[in-house]
């Protein structure tokens, strides 16, 4: 009789230390009983930060069509892609891509689903993108576009905020 007593005190004793150390451990996480919870950290709108997942644009650049001035119309007409309904033999065509080139901007950022990293810098925003292994700087120090810069094949850019929008302007192509 004394051993089914034992056996039964001795479950019990493990059942309570399992229950005592959960309970700790939940406190633990929540800070202890009655502590105020820890505040989320401020969130700064101006602050680009960190690893963004690019995406593939596929639709929408077509629909509806969109309108050219007509020197837009004739640029558009002397472009010979690789892609798309107007696609043409890479070696015929004048897409980068056809020659090994790099895509530029902004097809780098919009047609290939890759990270994208934000690094904030005092004076400049710089881009470096997974895909292609190419990085882009976005000087935001005031500085305005030169007039005659060297080419690049992600052009020369400045940036600075509207309101909570980041906007970057480039030239040199």
């Amino acid at each position: 009789m004394a051993h089914p007593v034992l056996k039964s005190i001795s479950v019990a004793s493990v059942v309570l230390l399992f229950m005592t150390a959960i309970l700790f451990a939940q406190q633990r996480g929540q800070g202890g009983r009655g502590a105020a919870a820890t505040p989320a950290p401020h969130h700064d709108p101006h602050d680009l930060s960190g690893i963004w997942l690019g995406r593939v644009v596929t639709s929408g650049l077509n629909d509806p069509a969109p309108v050219y001035t007509a020197a837009g119309k004739a640029a558009f007409d002397m472009n010979k892609p690789s892609f798309g309904p107007r696609a043409v033999v890479p070696a015929l065509g004048n897409d980068p891509l056809g020659g090994a080139n790099p895509v530029g901007i902004p097809r780098a950022l919009i047609n290939h689903a890759t990270k994208i990293q934000f690094i904030q810098l005092p004076d400049k925003m710089v881009q470096l993108v997974e895909w292609n292994r190419f990085w882009r700087e976005i000087f935001t120090d005031g500085r305005p576009l030169p007039e005659d810069p060297d080419l690049a094949w992600y052009g020369y850019s400045v940036g600075k905020w509207e309101g909570d929008e980041f906007v970057s302007s480039l030239v040199q192509l």
